[in-house]
């Protein structure tokens, strides 16, 4: 969009600004003087592609007042306007996400960087309170444990009614005894009884046992899809791990396609290991992070192998 700027702005001034005529808008037009007929002329000729080159030119388009011409025909420019002109693009705002404190969206608190102690405090106010209030995301996400217990404080509609804290307060703090589930040797059924794990989530660490030969750290649930960081501290607490019943590698005795197999040897491990295997160079754990320590990806490798 062509704007119209003056050299020296002052309201008391009756000078005439200089119309850029090749540039004009309809309000430049009306401002020097051109009735609405002529503005329109002027503007339709500029819009098919033809420029203005000259006062005879400028005479030629229909309807166009002479006298008027005449009369300011020295504060007619014929050329580009190349002076500075002020950002026509509007502000583009980033449309932020909101949360009720009531139900607030775990995952997506997560995936913001919330700290565990701050959602610790949000859902413990959730289970003892009714909650109201909208908030943005990141606000919530953000906050420090102090500013979000200050924030809920204020937003506190009733408490729940199946909370009695003088009740509470008087009760001894007793754990409930969660029997745990061992889980390189669980089957579909047992794994089923973890908070959290449905039959589709037990077959998925089933399948994931099966192909590691056996799991050596609760934290390799993560490695299952869908089970995030608020899924994985529910079901951490429930199992064990027994690390003898872990199926190792012997890595002198194994082909490459075996190796590449596992999900923690890529193509390239597993071709170096064969080839330095043969070459009789890999008799310990330590011989192993000599040789290929640089192409491990996943440390929890090393409890996988035997020599």
């Amino acid at each position: 969009m062509i704007e119209v700027y003056v050299e020296q702005e002052n309201e008391k001034s009756t000078k005439t600004d200089t119309l850029y005529i090749n540039s004009a808008t309809a309000r430049d037009l009306r401002r020097f003087g051109f009735h609405d007929r002529a503005s329109m002329n002027i503007l339709t000729y500029l819009a098919a592609g033809g420029k203005i080159y000259d006062f005879e030119k400028l005479t030629k388009i229909r309807n166009i007042d002479t006298a008027l011409l005449r009369e300011k025909k020295k504060f007619i420019n014929f050329g580009r306007d190349n002076r500075p002109r002020p950002s026509t693009t509007r502000k583009q705002y980033k449309q932020r996400e909101w949360v009720n404190l009531y139900n607030a969206d775990t995952i997506k608190l997560i995936a913001h960087g919330i700290e565990p102690d701050v959602l610790d405090t949000l859902q413990n106010y959730q289970q003892r309170y009714v909650l109201t209030g909208r908030y943005p995301i990141d606000e919530i996400a953000s906050a420090t444990v102090d500013e979000i217990v200050a924030l809920l404080k204020k937003n506190i509609k009733s408490e729940k009614r199946s909370f009695n804290k003088k009740s509470a307060q008087n009760k001894p703090k007793t754990q409930p005894k969660v029997e745990k589930v061992e889980l390189n040797s669980a089957t579909i059924e047992e794994l089923c009884k973890i908070k959290r794990v449905k039959e589709a989530r037990a077959k998925q660490i089933i399948s994931l046992r099966d192909r590691l030969g056996g799991f050596v750290s609760v934290n390799q649930l993560l490695e299952i899809r869908n089970v995030d960081t608020a899924t994985f501290k529910i079901i951490e607490n429930q199992v064990i791990i027994d690390i003898d019943a872990v199926r190792r590698i012997n890595v002198n005795k194994t082909t490459e396609n075996l190796l590449s197999r596992h999900p923690y040897i890529s193509r390239d491990l597993a071709r170096i290991v064969a080839r330095k295997a043969k070459q009789g160079r890999l008799n310990s754990l330590d011989d192993f992070k000599k040789e290929c320590n640089q192409h491990v990806t996943n440390e929890l490798l090393y409890s996988y192998l035997e020599f």
